[in-house]
Formats: C-alpha cells, structure tokens, sequence
C-alpha cells in the first residue's frame, strides 16, 4: 500500500506492486480523484451548486494581486481574471508568475475534511481522465501578508494528444493539491489540515480557524516548477491570449467556502485578524453612527446593536496592539486623521489605552 500523508491525516491508500521501491504512481491512472470524479480518491470534486457551500470569495485584493504576460491587463469582477504564462526565457530570467487574491465577507475556518473548494474552467481532452490543464498553486493567509502554500503532488512526465503541449491532456488523477485539475463547473477541495505543521502556521502567524485570504499562484507547466515532493509540475504550456490559470469570481465560479472562520474573541479585533490595529480603526471610524455592522466587520458579538458608536472605539483603542502582529514590523499608532477624529468626539473618560494614558 502507499500512503500519501499530509498535515496529520492519511490522504489515501493505492494498493500496487512496489518491488524495491518506495514510491509507484500507476501510468494509466494515479490515486487521486479524475477531472470529473465527484465521489472518489482522497479529493473528489465538488459541484458549485452544492448545499455544502454557505459563502464565496466576494472581492479580488487588488493589491495582493499582480498578472503575468499573456494574461489579463486589469481585475474583472464578473469575468476570466487570466494570471498569465511565462515563456522558457521569462522563466529563466526570473520572471514572477502571475498571482491573485481574494477576500470574503467571513473568512475560512477548518473543519471536518474540505474547508473551500477554487473552480477552474478546464476541460477533458482528449479523454478522461486527461485535462486540458491551467493549473495553480493554493495559499492562505489570515493577515495578508503571511502565506503557507498547500502541499502538492503531481507526477505527470508527458501529454496526451497530437497538437503539443500547449494543447495537451494532463491526468488528473496524477496531481493532487492543486487548483485547476478538475472541469469547468467542478471545485477542487482544499483541507486546511494539510497545513498544521506549516512554520506560519506553528508560528500563529496564521490562524487555521481564521482564513481571510487565498491566494493563486500561476504554474507556467514546463517543469521548472515543482511540487512538494520535487516533481516537476506539467500543464498546457505555452498558453497565450488568456494565458496561465483562468479565474472567475462570482458565486458558483470562485472559491466557495464550505467552513466559515470562527469569530475573535479578541476585544476590539472587529475584522478578525488576530490583532487590533489601524484596520480595526477604521472600521469604527468610517461607520461611525451605523446602526448594522459594515462588510468585514466580522465580530457580530463585539457591537451593542445600537450603532458604532464610543463603546466600539474604546474596545479599539483600550487594547491597542494586542493580537498577534500580521509581520515582525513595529506597531504603528493611529494615523493622523484618526486622531483627529478621536479629538472631536472625545473619549469617554474611561480607564486609560496604551496609546492614551
């Protein structure tokens, strides 16, 4: 039998005749789940109607995101966001594949088995189970600055078909963990346990139950990208006009969320990052007078009900800087206009903040 483990779960078990050697992945079908398989292998693919999905990704983070040649010039909200292909000479030159992040109105949480699910617009050719294959690294982040890339494997040598690798069929059930490898219409699952024993996530710089990034890193399918095991990565390539990974974000097309983020129990954390800072700030301060709490407000319990008012601010301000840091960067106090604000309104005469003794 082997294994393929990940995080602290045994992904799956694929009997075959080892011999000597360690590792065997079968030919004419891998262990993983095919382009259009929703029930078997340790990944099968999730419909993007399913009940199983209570939110999806609602914004593109424009500055988290950055296209590659030969993909798209400016963000679509309704559209194909294209990150773009490299050539062997960008490659070699060092040439940043494309990349893009998204947002959502709660966040990710990690549950039991699948937490989210990224929707591709791939396509069997020229027969299942091989894909004409844009595919895409997955990485999450809670503040936005720290990533851990999910694990990955794909252990294709070669295509299928007559019209070359940049119009070839890739077999899905060689790859695993990567974005892309099933049909338009179906979600690739990602299980947040493969990334327990990630050093940001050991770290707490990322908090599993708290997701409120993703990002998708374009793989140009040459081979001088690999997975986490040191294969080389093969897709459709060179691809152009909409090159690279082909991203859609509404609902039903994007990243669908099948676990929400746990809220913070953190005073005054309103955006749930983990720590209270500027952002939590301005969630006071731009709503002020509110009487519903505003998109990315995600401490429903932290708010009176009445409206955003001097008890949210002093929750701000009275626990400045606790949390845990997005980066090792110092702190910074309030910007200029926020204490401005704060001036004329006053604060309550409660005990005193860190920042105002």
């Amino acid at each position: 039998m082997i294994y393929f483990g990940f995080g602290r779960r045994l992904r799956c078990a694929v009997p075959c005749c080892l011999g000597s050697l360690a590792v065997a992945v079968p030919i004419a079908a891998g262990p993983f789940s095919g382009p259009t398989d929703t029930v078997n292998g340790p990944d099968p693919a999730i419909p993007g109607n399913s009940v199983d999905f209570v939110e999806w990704a609602d914004a593109i983070d424009a500055d988290r995101t950055s296209f590659a040649p030969r993909g798209s010039t400016s963000i679509s909200t309704t559209g194909f966001n294209s990150l773009g292909d490299l050539d062997a000479s960008e490659i070699d030159g060092g040439v940043t594949p494309g990349f893009l992040t998204v947002t959502f109105p709660t966040g990710i949480g990690n549950g039991d088995g699948a937490d989210f699910a990224v929707f591709e617009n791939g396509f069997v050719f020229p027969g299942d189970p091989n894909l004409f294959a844009e595919l895409a690294y997955v990485e999450v982040s809670s503040n936005g600055n720290d990533f851990a890339r999910f694990p990955s494997i794909s252990t294709n040598t070669t295509f299928v078909g007559t019209f070359g690798q940049a119009f070839g069929g890739f077999d899905a059930t060689n790859i695993y963990n990567l974005a892309g490898k099933h049909v338009n219409g179906l979600g690739t699952p990602f299980d947040l346990d493969d990334l327990l024993d990630h050093d940001n996530v050991t770290s707490g710089a990322i908090d599993l139950d708290n997701i409120q990034y993703v990002r998708l890193v374009d793989i140009p399918g040459n081979g001088s990208f690999l997975d986490s095991e040191g294969n080389p990565i093969l897709d459709a390539w060179l691809t152009t006009g909409s090159g690279g990974f082909d991203f859609r974000l509404p609902a039903g097309q994007g990243i669908g969320v099948i676990h929400l983020a746990a809220p913070s129990d953190l005073p005054g954390d309103y955006d749930g990052d983990g720590f209270v800072s500027q952002a939590d700030l301005n969630l006071v301060l731009l709503n002020w007078g509110d009487t519903t709490l505003p998109a990315g407000w995600l401490a429903a319990d932290q708010f009176d009900g009445v409206a955003i008012s001097q008890n949210e601010l002093d929750g701000v301000l009275l626990n400045w800087g606790e949390g845990t840091p997005p980066s090792l960067t110092p702190i910074p106090e309030p910007t200029a206009l926020s204490l401005i604000f704060i001036g004329v309104f006053g604060l309550s005469g409660r005990r005193s903040s860190p920042l105002f003794p």
